[in-house]
């Protein structure tokens, strides 16, 4: 379970690193309770009932990992790390899904709120996702997190998500010609990403790089 959790610089729950390996909720659920109380390896937030793992003891466990030739080849790596983003993309689309069945109340009972509520439980999980489809380079999946969850990040405008989506659009812009057929489909959801990093940038109130990015 250290191998996978020492990829992700965030908080996480059981059912994140369950989905991520591919082990049953429970036996994920018994190794974190005992990497957490017995051996001290990793804290356990209660305001936001997830698990992370310190800086410092992340950094120690990767390089001794990498000196000692024990960590896990890459494309074992890669699975973990893709079934990670994948598990926030079926995240977000359920919160899109429940918001958009609910309408558009947003007092401090309406259902629509406990979904953003839920959201700010998940936040920093699902912004390493976020980073980690850009650092992997799976510019679909990154555009697939931002249009199952654009109803939920215009409800939730932050400097992250405005450095997301002008990170994406200097990738896809400057390293990806359009030659594979998979890829062009993200060229084609271009301007649905300059729409949102348009909204982003006004929220952030940087009105003139809104402007051009309309």
């Amino acid at each position: 379970v250290l191998n996978v959790i020492s990829l992700f610089n965030c908080m996480f729950d059981a059912a994140t690193i369950s989905f991520a390996m591919e082990i049953p909720l429970e036996t994920i659920q018994s190794d974190l309770s005992h990497l957490h109380l017995s051996c001290r390896l990793i804290d356990y937030d209660p305001s936001f009932s997830q698990y992370e793992m310190r800086n410092s003891i992340r950094e120690y466990f990767l390089s001794q990992a990498a000196s000692s030739g024990s960590s896990d080849s890459p494309p074992l790596e890669a699975k973990w790390q893709k079934r990670f983003i994948l598990y926030h993309l079926q995240l977000l689309a359920e919160m899109k899904k429940r918001i958009e069945k609910m309408g558009s109340e947003n007092n401090e009972k309406s259902p629509v709120l406990q979904v953003l509520l839920e959201y700010d439980q998940k936040r920093f999980s699902v912004e390493e996702a976020m980073a980690l489809s850009l650092r992997l380079e799976r510019f679909d999946l990154a555009i697939n997190l931002s249009k199952g969850a654009s109803v939920i990040f215009r409800r939730r405008p932050s400097y992250f998500l405005t450095d997301f989506f002008e990170k994406l659009v200097s990738h896809v812009q400057n390293e990806m010609p359009c030659h594979d057929p998979g890829l062009c489909g993200v060229h084609e959801n271009m301007s649905f990403v300059w729409n949102e990093l348009g909204y982003q940038q006004f929220r952030m109130g940087r009105f003139k790089d809104a402007e051009r990015s309309q």
